[in-house]
C-alpha cells in the first residue's frame, strides 16, 4: 500500500518514465539481500528484503502501466493490456518451476542468490530504453 500511496509523489519528482527503471535500480540491492538472513535478529534482513522487493514492484507496476496506457492508442489499449497480462501471469508458473528445480538442486539460499542477481539486472532493459527520458510526455508523438 505504501508503494501505491508514494507513486504518483515518485513520478511528478523523478519523472513519469524515469521512475520506471529506478524503482527498480533502487530497491534491486536491498531486494537482493535475502540470502544473508539468519535465524535470529539478521531475520530483520529477510523482511526488509521482501519489503523493498515488493515496494519497487509495486511502483513498477504502476508507473509501467501508466506508461503503457498512455503510449498506447485507444484502439489496441485492450489487446495490449491483455497480452501484457498473459505474459506477466503466464510466466508466474515457468518462475515457479524454475524455483522449484534450483531450490531442490541447489538448496534455498543459491536459489535466493540467483533470484538476487536476477533482481539487480531486472532494471537495466528499461534503463536502456528510457535513460534520457524524464517524463512519459517526451514520449508521445502529437496527434496529426
Amino acid at each position: 500500500m505504501v508503494g501505491a500511496a508514494i507513486t504518483p509523489l515518485l513520478a511528478r519528482r523523478i519523472g513519469s518514465a524515469r521512475i520506471v527503471w529506478m524503482s527498480l535500480a533502487v530497491t534491486g540491492p536491498f531486494a537482493a539481500l535475502a540470502p544473508l538472513a539468519q535465524p535470529g535478529l539478521l531475520i530483520a534482513v529477510f523482511v526488509l528484503s521482501l519489503a523493498a522487493g515488493e515496494l519497487g514492484q509495486i511502483v513498477y507496476s504502476i508507473t509501467a502501466n501508466n506508461l503503457r496506457q498512455q503510449l498506447c492508442p485507444n484502439e489496441l489499449l485492450g489487446r495490449v493490456g491483455a497480452t501484457m497480462r498473459f505474459l506477466v501471469m503466464g510466466s508466474f508458473p515457468i518462475g515457479a518451476l524454475a524455483g522449484g528445480l534450483l531450490g531442490g538442486t541447489i538448496g534455498v539460499r543459491g536459489t535466493l542468490w540467483i533470484v538476487g542477481g536476477v533482481t539487480l539486472i531486472a532494471s537495466v532493459p528499461p534503463f536502456v530504453t528510457l535513460r534520457h527520458v524524464r517524463g512519459v510526455e517526451q514520449l508521445t508523438r502529437p496527434a496529426p
